[in-house]
């Protein structure tokens, strides 16, 4: 929005005209105490400039308006993003963790079948021993 020639009032500099503007600073001119002051545009004119002129300040505070509902909506996303993130990593975290359970898990079952097998071979070895003492 242009605001160029366009008359403010300023708490404390009182009132002056904007001479300059770019994407990101309006300069104003003041009274000959104040001299041109620089100002971050838009959003000096959501606490520290007035425009004097109705119309054109309320077309201001519409377009200050959509610039925080797009400053919000962004944030949103990217606060749903960072959550989406976090849910994944908790999944795959999740995933891994039954992976390595399963995993220990059937190492434990091989190691007592393995223990199994070894005590029934050592009992039949030494059955076999104690039939041959015998006989």
């Amino acid at each position: 929005m242009n605001v160029i020639h366009e008359k403010v009032s300023h708490r404390t500099f009182g009132m002056g005209t904007i001479i300059k503007q770019t994407e990101a600073v309006v300069e104003v001119k003041f009274g000959a105490e104040t001299g041109v002051k620089k100002f971050v545009f838009p959003v000096v004119f959501e606490q520290y400039l007035e425009l004097c002129d109705v119309k054109i300040k309320e077309k201001m505070n519409d377009e200050l308006r959509q610039i925080r509902e797009e400053i919000d909506s962004k944030r949103k996303m990217r606060k749903e993003a960072e959550q989406k993130v976090i849910d994944d990593t908790r999944i795959e975290l999740i995933q891994k963790k039954r992976a390595a359970v399963k995993l220990v898990t059937a190492a434990k079952s091989a190691a007592k079948k393995a223990a199994k097998k070894a005590l029934e071979e050592s009992e039949a070895t030494q059955a076999a021993a104690d039939a041959e003492n015998v006989g």
